[in-house]
């Protein structure tokens, strides 16, 4: 079975800075944004990322990306999911930013990830670093090393 990381937070928490942060540290070979309209990749900068949907590749192996969540950018995961399928994108993982509740009709984050057999492995509950160097703190060092450390092991890269 497949798996996925959920990283769960109000509105302007930090999850696409984290997601970001997490992206650039895996130091991935290829970068796209999934164009879910046109149904094709757009080669992207590292820099770039945030509340959009993200392909990226480590050491050959496919991790789709939601910076923003589902409900945010109005995409369901499963559809994401499906364009990669439709693109002949093997998908090993996935890492979703979620809002702290979802509200909108026909979302359901844990759901459409089991319905589409993928095992939710960790769900991270983030809050704001309140601090104005917040990417020199030892939370925020923390909660990264956390997440690449989990992708790493289940991906063993």
């Amino acid at each position: 079975m497949k798996k996925a990381i959920i990283i769960r937070g109000k509105q302007s928490a930090g999850k696409s800075t984290t997601i970001r942060e997490v992206c650039k540290r895996l130091n991935p070979q290829k970068i796209y944004i999934l164009n879910t309209n046109e149904k094709k990749l757009e080669q992207e900068e590292i820099e770039k990322i945030c509340n959009n949907i993200y392909l990226i590749s480590v050491k050959d192996k496919w991790i789709l990306v939601f910076a923003g969540s589902p409900t945010e950018l109005e995409i369901s995961i499963s559809f994401a999911i499906e364009v990669c399928i439709e693109l002949e994108i093997d998908i090993s993982f996935i890492l979703v930013s979620r809002r702290y509740s979802e509200r909108k009709e026909n979302f359901n984050t844990y759901k459409e990830l089991e319905d589409k057999e993928y095992e939710i492995i960790d769900t991270i509950l983030i809050n704001k670093i309140e601090q104005e160097n917040f990417e020199e703190t030892e939370e925020w060092e923390e909660r990264i090393e956390k997440i690449i450390n989990t992708i790493k092991q289940n991906l063993n890269i």
